[in-house]
């Protein structure tokens, strides 16, 4: 597949204190939800995109978030199922067929950072709370084994911050 690429970029799975996931309804497919993610703009570094997506996507200011992990490897989606399709990146045409990925896990500190009437993008129209394993059935697709993966090194990693929160609560 000589000349097709993967778009590097990133998604982040936001936590409650009960241990919920932040699941968003996508504007332009109704029913289909998914985690925040987005584009990398050149120069800048992974963990500066994703904080910039989630404030444009959610307008949840960094401060209201509590860094708990990043994903060791990146993790790749197609989603043309190899037919590329052409992307529109700063005025140049660039043929993909996926994306490729570095995950970071968040923790929300104020549910009511959650805005999407103040969002900059207008990509998402509702969202839920809802549990890891339940965001994979409403998932689209062609990212479903994207949030499988996902799911087998998350839970783990959200697990272990539930009990540290609740050891410094207690």
């Amino acid at each position: 597949m000589n000349g097709l690429y993967f778009r590097a970029a990133v998604g982040a799975i936001i936590v409650n204190n009960k241990g919920q996931v932040l699941l968003l309804e996508r504007s332009d497919f109704p029913g289909t939800w998914q985690f925040v993610q987005g584009g990398i703009d050149f120069g800048e570094r992974p963990s500066e995109a994703i904080l910039r997506e989630i404030k444009e996507e959610t307008s949840i200011n960094s401060d209201k978030l509590k860094f708990v992990a990043s994903h060791p490897t990146w993790l790749s989606y197609s989603f043309t199922r190899g037919k590329p399709s052409l992307f529109r990146e700063e005025n140049c045409r660039v043929p993909i067929i996926g994306q490729t990925q570095k995950w970071f896990i968040y923790a929300l500190l104020d549910e009511n950072a959650i805005d999407l009437d103040k969002a900059q993008d207008k990509e998402f129209k509702s969202y839920k709370w809802a549990d890891f394993e339940d965001a994979v059935k409403y998932v689209s697709g062609f990212k479903k084994e994207l949030y499988i993966n996902l799911f087998a090194w998350a839970n783990r990693i959200i697990r272990a911050h539930l009990y540290r929160q609740n050891k410094v609560d207690d």
